[in-house]
């Protein structure tokens, strides 16, 4: 009886996980005039996110050159609005780009950042209590599992020695 309350608030649970989920829909933001400029270590990319203000963006931002579709760099070095942005706006991110490419890299003018973003949904975002929940359910689920039921554990009718009486000699 135990064991079939267990899995069944585990199924609950794995059925929650898709509704905490972010979302997809490039529909809903666009953006416009990517720029850079290089000043010293220091590359400057300017863009802006046409969105409502209201609306979460989580961007990245590679660099390309040319038509060489190998070529790519993902900028970790970075600081500004990358990875979680809010919506509207003219937007900045500084990258120190020495400590991500290789030495003796040179920018020309065939150079490009390709700009990828994605709607989250913070409507159904999980908040730390979602966490909180499901690990208490999940515990919950745990103890009644290990609990055995109702079952009494099999008892053996076979015991170890005991030790032996006196140490031997040493040498």
């Amino acid at each position: 009886m135990r064991r079939d309350l267990a899995i069944g608030l585990l199924l609950i649970v794995m059925n929650c996980l898709p509704v905490f989920s972010q979302t997809e829909d490039p529909d809903e933001f666009s953006i416009a005039g990517p720029r850079f400029t290089q000043l010293g270590d220091t590359i400057f990319i300017s863009y802006r996110l046409v969105a409502p203000e209201d609306e979460n963006i989580l961007i990245s931002v590679t660099l390309r050159k040319g038509e060489d579709t190998t070529f790519s760099i993902v900028p970790v070095s970075v600081t500004g609005a990358i990875g979680p942005v809010r919506g509207g706006g003219d937007k900045l991110i500084l990258w120190n780009y020495k400590k991500d490419v290789p030495p003796g890299f040179q920018f020309g003018t065939d150079y490009w950042f390709q700009f990828d973003g994605t709607l989250v949904d913070e409507a159904f975002a999980p908040q730390w209590w979602h966490y909180a929940l499901g690990g208490g359910i999940v515990a919950a689920a745990v103890i009644l599992i290990g609990g055995g039921g109702d079952e009494e554990p099999n008892a053996s009718s076979y015991t170890l020695p005991g030790p032996p009486g006196t140490r031997p000699p040493e040498k």
